[in-house]
């Protein structure tokens, strides 16, 4: 019979550390002492007598197996030098992984070919940085499907065969494409009315990928910009461009503000290069109607310094105003120029949320229309002035305060132009009053009184 054994004595202990011990891996894990450490803990432990051999085979065999399942990647260097290599080793790998997610396409690129040298090593930083995202199941979920998917391994044996490919592949002449592109041209214009921005881009990309000389060509640029603007819109921040008045004399300051507003649920981080400044380009669009129906146009830029980091929280809105200089946008000789200003911004990152992206944010445009000093008195009701010109003034100024009416003005207006219209004594001034009418409503039904009428009837009919 065993002899009684001091059960106190027998617990379990944890072992002592000694002063000095490294605890903690590369990657925070808790290191387990050396085996030549855990064999001197486990020998140097008074036997208890009758229990040695007992006592000594579960502890070796605890020892054994902890050691097998310390990783290896996490067992202390050698050396110092070693120990320096693998340290800056993963530095490289978490700077090519940041590199990866940044909105810089070379820096995308870079991250990649920098991983593709380091191989397999890589792999338990990526998974890391994947479950630190909370991406973790989705990776699991990816790979598990990929396996149900196949081998990636494709042999040309697995392909069709060019008879097989020949005899099915359909003759289409070039018209019939474009009928094809159109369809799906109108397949991502619906989606877009009804606010699918997102799906709309995939199809126009993939059109155009495939046919980039399609006669359509011009129409789906168009859609798709129309889209990314609406996603920035809709999605991360409202962005205008505010003038402090619509109609200005030419010559005056008129101070134009930028405007973002954060409709997305997280904050906002706009981020510029960090060896430039923040900048905004303005490009203003200048356009001359002429009595006679031609439009001279012109255009010119600036650019506008702002913060190099503009940080926006959820509903909150930022801000930055900057001079108009109308003098530029008029010569004397003309009376009046209309000028829409439009504004944008190409930062280098935005950080919305984990993703970060490098997106360009573009401005609702303003419109400012400037007229020569002698209409000043006018400005206060352009409508009135209409009136008082047509019963007793210039072409010139009949035709500068017709253009400046808005809204239910403008409405107003159009309706007494075509009342004049019927009344016109010569030719000449119905033309003159097409042509006008023309400019307000983008209509072209020529100097007929009678088709002016009735497009204004349906018109109305079309309001209520």
């Amino acid at each position: 019979m065993l002899p009684a054994r001091d059960m106190k004595s027998d617990r379990l202990e944890r072992p002592p550390v000694e002063k000095g011990t490294k605890l903690v891996g590369a990657h925070g894990r808790i290191l387990m002492p050396t085996l030549r450490a855990r064999k001197r803990l486990v020998l140097d432990r008074p036997p208890v007598p009758g229990f040695n051999a007992v006592y000594l085979s579960m502890r070796s065999l605890f020892a054994i197996l902890c050691l097998q399942a310390l990783p290896a990647q996490d067992a202390p260097p050698p050396d110092k030098k070693a120990e320096e290599a693998y340290l800056k080793r993963v530095k490289r790998i978490q700077q090519a992984i940041d590199w990866l997610v940044d909105g810089d396409a070379d820096l995308r690129a870079a991250g990649r070919k920098i991983l593709r040298e380091i191989g397999p090593e890589a792999i338990p930083f990526l998974e890391r940085r994947l479950a630190d995202r909370g991406m973790g199941e989705v990776y699991a979920t990816l790979r598990e499907l990929r396996t149900r998917e196949g081998n990636f391994w494709v042999e040309e044996k697995d392909l069709p065969t060019a008879e097989q490919m020949d005899k099915d592949v359909p003759k289409l002449a070039r018209d019939q494409v474009d009928k094809y592109v159109f369809v799906k041209y109108h397949e991502a214009w619906s989606l877009a009315k009804k606010g699918r921005y997102e799906k709309a881009v995939e199809i126009v990309q993939a059109v155009l990928v495939l046919e980039p000389r399609t006669a359509h060509s011009e129409g789906l640029r168009r859609l798709r910009r129309f889209c990314d603007i609406r996603i920035t819109q809709t999605t991360m921040c409202e962005a205008q461009a505010i003038p402090a008045k619509t109609i200005a004399i030419a010559g005056e300051k008129v101070e134009v503000k930028l405007r973002l507003r954060n409709v997305s649920k997280q904050p906002i981080l706009i981020a510029f290069p960090a060896d430039g400044q923040g900048f905004a380009v303005v490009d203003y669009s200048i356009r001359v109607p002429m009595p006679k129906g031609d439009v001279h146009e012109a255009s010119k830029s600036q650019e506008i310094r702002i913060e190099k980091e503009i940080s926006i929280a959820v509903g909150a809105e930022w801000e930055s105003s900057f001079p108009m200089d109308t003098g530029t946008a008029l010569e004397e000789a003309q009376e009046l120029r209309i000028v829409q200003v439009q504004a944008w911004m190409q930062p280098s990152r935005i950080d919305l949320g984990t993703i970060p992206t490098n997106r360009r944010i573009v401005f609702e445009p303003a419109v400012v229309k400037i007229v020569s000093r002698k209409y000043e008195k006018d400005l206060t009701n352009p409508l009135a002035a209409l009136g008082r010109y047509m019963d007793g003034g210039t072409v010139n100024d009949v035709f500068v305060m017709a253009l400046l009416l808005e809204k239910e003005d403008r409405e107003k207006g159009i309706e007494l132009l075509i009342g004049a219209m019927r009344h016109a004594e010569s030719r000449v001034g119905q033309t003159f009053l097409a042509t006008l009418l023309t400019f307000l409503t983008e209509q072209k039904l020529g100097p007929d009184p009678r088709a002016w009428r009735a497009w204004w009837e349906d018109h109305k009919k079309g309001q209520r």
